[in-house]
């Protein structure tokens, strides 16, 4: 039988826990974003998000994500970061991205999100949860190519 993965409020040393064991091209994104180490850009954005999950398998934190409400308008910029270890719980990971979707955008007009453009499994999980790449913008202190990425919930039937 597979092990479950389960999602709960992040704890403060989950970034601590996962930081080592990101995936490279999340690791890449990290730096690219921040400008910092893998270990202090992820604690930034876990500090940094109004609200913030951890994914765990057997008890080790294997992703974490969140969002930033915009303090202008009804929108948030969400994110995700994750190990290799996500791969093990691919589909109870893709079903459960829709419902925690669901559950984000219940709360804003618009939701959108920042991808490194060589993270290539971002961009496929967004659009796959039906956001679109609306541009590419040079981002971070390194100012890299990264897509901005849309999520219109009149738009989609999340």
């Amino acid at each position: 039988m597979r092990a479950k993965a389960s999602v709960r409020m992040s704890l403060p040393d989950d970034c601590t826990k996962l930081s080592p064991n990101l995936r490279l091209a999340d690791r890449r994104e990290v730096i690219a974003c921040s400008g910092k180490d893998v270990s202090t850009g992820l604690k930034l954005a876990q500090d940094g998000s109004d609200k913030c999950w951890t994914v765990t398998l057997e008890g080790e934190p294997i992703a974490l994500f969140g969002y930033v409400q915009s303090t202008v308008n009804s929108s948030a910029n969400i994110w995700l970061l994750g190990s290799d270890k996500i791969k093990t719980i691919k589909w109870q990971f893709l079903r459960e991205s829709r419902k925690w979707l669901k559950q984000i955008v219940s709360d804003f007009d618009r939701v959108w999100a920042i991808a490194d453009v060589r993270n290539s499994a971002h961009r496929d999980w967004y659009e796959w949860l039906g956001f679109k790449v609306t541009t590419t913008v040079d981002w971070g202190p390194f100012k890299l190519p990264f897509y901005h990425i849309e999520y219109l919930k009149e738009e989609s039937d999340v």
